[in-house]
C-alpha cells in the first residue's frame, strides 16, 4: 500500500497539468509498442495508450490500462475512451470520437483510488477502489455532462466496442446511443471473434445497462458458425464483423428484443436481416411497446 501510495503521488507531480512532460523518454517504456513526440499532440496520447499491452503483473492491480465508452449525455460527443493509470509508468486518458477526432486529458492524483482527467474542454474523476467496477463521475465536456463506461483490460483480454445509436419509427425524439462492449471472451465456434457481452443505451441523461450483463442467446450465424450469443469479429485487415440475432436485454425493467448484423469492408457498411440477406437498412429493436432502428457508427476491435 505504501509503494502504491508514492508511485500516485510521484505520477502527480510528474503529470500536475503539463503536456508536454507526457513522455520525454520514450525508450523507458517497458512495452515498446510506439514512439511519442516530447510534446506530443492529443491524436498521440490516444494512439500510445491505444497501442500498450496490458501488462500482466498489473492483472489484478489498480494500475493498468482502462477502455470503454464515452459519450455527452446530448449525444454529440460520442467514442472510445481510453485510459492509461501506470501501465508503463505514465497517467494519461484519451478519446477517439466517432468522427475521428481524439482528444487527451492530463491526469491529477485525488486519492488513492481516485484519478482526475483533465483538459481545457473538460473533465470526468476516475475511481478504481473495485478494478472490476471502476465509476466515473462528474463527466463534464463543453459544459455538457455525460457519462463513462469503462473497464479494465487484462493481459489475457481485451475490451473491443461497438459504438452505434437507435431512434423510435414513430417519436423522432426518443433516440440515444446503443453501444456493445466485449470483454475479450473468444467465441470459440468462431476463431478470431470475442462475444458482446454488454448492451449500454442511453436517453436523455438515463442510462441503462443490460442487468444480464452476458448476453448468451445461441443463434445460427451466416457464416455457417453455430455460435453462443452476439459477436465481433475483424476477419481480416479491412473486414470486420457484428452479428446479433434473436438477442434480448433488460432495460429498466423491460424486455429489449433486438437483431443486429453488420460487416465492414473497404469502407462501407452493410447490415443484413435475420436471414442473412444484405437487403436490410439498419437493425432493430422492440421495447416496451415501442420499435425502432439501431445503427453501427464505428467497430473498435482489439
Amino acid at each position: 500500500m505504501r509503494n502504491l501510495l508514492i508511485y500516485f503521488v510521484l505520477s502527480s507531480v510528474i503529470w500536475s497539468c503539463q503536456k508536454d512532460s507526457f513522455l520525454e523518454e520514450r525508450g523507458a517504456n517497458p512495452t515498446g509498442d510506439s514512439t511519442i513526440s516530447v510534446d506530443p499532440t492529443d491524436e498521440e496520447i490516444f494512439d500510445d495508450i491505444d497501442l500498450q499491452d496490458p501488462r500482466a503483473s498489473l492483472d489484478n492491480s489498480s494500475q493498468g490500462l482502462y477502455r470503454g465508452i464515452f459519450s455527452t449525455y446530448d449525444g454529440v460527443y460520442h467514442g472510445e475512451i481510453v485510459i492509461n493509470l501506470g501501465n508503463n509508468g505514465e497517467m494519461a486518458a484519451a478519446i477517439h470520437f466517432i468522427n475521428g477526432q481524439k482528444m487527451a486529458f492530463m491526469a491529477e492524483t485525488e486519492t488513492l483510488t481516485t484519478v482526475a482527467f483533465r483538459n481545457n474542454q473538460g473533465s470526468f474523476f476516475f475511481n478504481v477502489a473495485d478494478i472490476d467496477d471502476p465509476k466515473a463521475t462528474q463527466v463534464v465536456l463543453n459544459e455538457v455532462p455525460g457519462y463513462i463506461k469503462a473497464y479494465k483490460e487484462r493481459s489475457s483480454r481485451r475490451i473491443s466496442i461497438a459504438l452505434g445509436h437507435y431512434d423510435d419509427s414513430l417519436e423522432p425524439d426518443f433516440k440515444g446511443n446503443w453501444d456493445l462492449i466485449s470483454f475479450g471472451i473468444r467465441e470459440f465456434n468462431f476463431p478470431g471473434a470475442f462475444r458482446l457481452s454488454e448492451v449500454v443505451i442511453s436517453r436523455g441523461e438515463q442510462v441503462y445497462v443490460d442487468l444480464e450483463r452476458d448476453t448468451t442467446e445461441d443463434f445460427e450465424g451466416c457464416f455457417g458458425f453455430d455460435v453462443r450469443g452476439p459477436y465481433i469479429a475483424q476477419v481480416s485487415g479491412d473486414i470486420a464483423l457484428l452479428e446479433g440475432k434473436n438477442q434480448f436485454s433488460n432495460f429498466n425493467g423491460f424486455r429489449c428484443d433486438w437483431n443486429l448484423s453488420y460487416s465492414f469492408q473497404n469502407n462501407r457498411g452493410t447490415y443484413s436481416d435475420t436471414r442473412c440477406a444484405p437487403t436490410a437498412q439498419s437493425g432493430v429493436w422492440f421495447w416496451n411497446g415501442r420499435n425502432g432502428r439501431l445503427f453501427v457508427d464505428a467497430l473498435r476491435i482489439n
